[in-house]
């Protein structure tokens, strides 16, 4: 019994639920929802994220059993059947929709605006999972779920809007991490493998490789990853003087978010390099690392509208859960298998 919930936990990829949800949570909080409404949002997120991932794992099976390093994911192993991923999946985005109804209902929010943000998310990370594998930039679509996730949170509050200036940045900020998340960590990631299953992925497409012990990355392909970071760091050093201005934090935060940018502009440069000495493990770890100061300084950003303990609960929280899970499902510290 305790292994088949490990798969089920493994197949709506949990470790990451409660980043994906933090944001959209973060969203309700700034726009001043109530805390029932909070947690809903965060509830209803950490269902909407067990279907896009829980779908995404059945669309890529044939990919994956193709990777001898995936053997040990619940639809390619068959501990799972594709019956029951499909009844998983359909059934966490159906409580999805439920949970944020609910929030919305009980708490006096806009029904129509939580809904409409959460089934445009549903919509582009739907066509993510069915057809991402099929054209370059398809990654484009799953940015676009982000995105909507982190409206719904803040439609579940404010209905159609006007929105304070803290829940664009969160959106914003959460599109751009995204974007470079799966463009380029998941593209270099996967690079070996996609080549080999026909996958259309902008690192294939650019002409990235992997050759035995190191990943060869062309220069385009390095642009568009320095082009996204630097997007990020504009867009966050831009944001947080308006936000601390707000807020009358004092300028120490318009130093410390650029300065913070720059070190994760820095860190990037150690796997967009022409070539990279390290596996695909290796590669993973370095990657969960970077995902951390990235993760941070999207808080970072809206701490003024938060204020410093909310933002160190929305950041600590999430940390401990991929750590608890990741530990519980994969006995790996900071970053998985998967």
């Amino acid at each position: 019994m305790t292994s088949r919930i490990l798969d089920v936990i493994g197949l709506y990829r949990l470790h990451t639920a409660l980043v994906t949800a933090a944001v959209p949570g973060i969203a309700g909080y700034i726009a001043g929802g109530s805390p029932f409404l909070i947690l809903s949002v965060i509830a209803g997120t950490v269902l909407h994220h067990a279907w896009a991932f829980s779908l995404n794992e059945i669309m890529d099976l044939d990919i994956d059993r193709r990777n001898a390093g995936l053997s040990h994911k619940p639809l390619v192993s068959g501990r799972l059947s594709v019956k029951r991923g499909w009844v998983l999946s359909c059934g966490s985005l159906l409580f999805s929709f439920v949970i944020f109804a609910a929030g919305a209902l009980v708490s006096g929010g806009s029904l129509a605006a939580v809904m409409t943000y959460l089934l445009l998310a549903t919509i582009f990370g739907g066509i993510y999972d069915v057809f991402g594998k099929r054209f370059p930039l398809s990654d484009l679509f799953v940015a676009l779920w982000m995105f909507f996730l982190v409206m719904a949170g803040a439609g579940a509050v404010s209905g159609p809007g006007p929105y304070p200036l803290a829940v664009w940045a969160a959106a914003s900020l959460s599109f751009l991490h995204i974007l470079f998340n799966n463009s380029v960590e998941g593209g270099l990631k996967d690079v070996e493998n996609d080549r080999t299953s026909d996958v259309r992925s902008l690192a294939i497409f650019t002409g990235a490789r992997f050759r035995g012990n190191h990943f060869e990355i062309p220069l385009s392909f390095r642009s568009w990853g320095m082009f996204l970071r630097a997007s990020f760091i504009i867009t966050a050093s831009v944001l947080v003087v308006y936000l601390a201005e707000e807020a009358d934090m004092g300028n120490w935060i318009m130093v410390v978010v650029p300065a913070a940018g720059l070190l994760l502009f820095a860190h990037s440069m150690t796997f967009l390099s022409r070539r990279v000495d390290k596996d695909r493990t290796s590669l993973i770890r370095t990657f969960a690392v970077h995902e951390l100061i990235s993760f941070g300084l999207c808080i970072l950003v809206v701490l003024p509208a938060m204020g410093p303990i909310a933002a160190l609960i929305a950041f600590f929280l999430p940390m401990a859960w991929v750590l608890f899970f990741n530990r519980l499902v994969y006995r790996t510290g900071l970053a998985p298998k998967v």
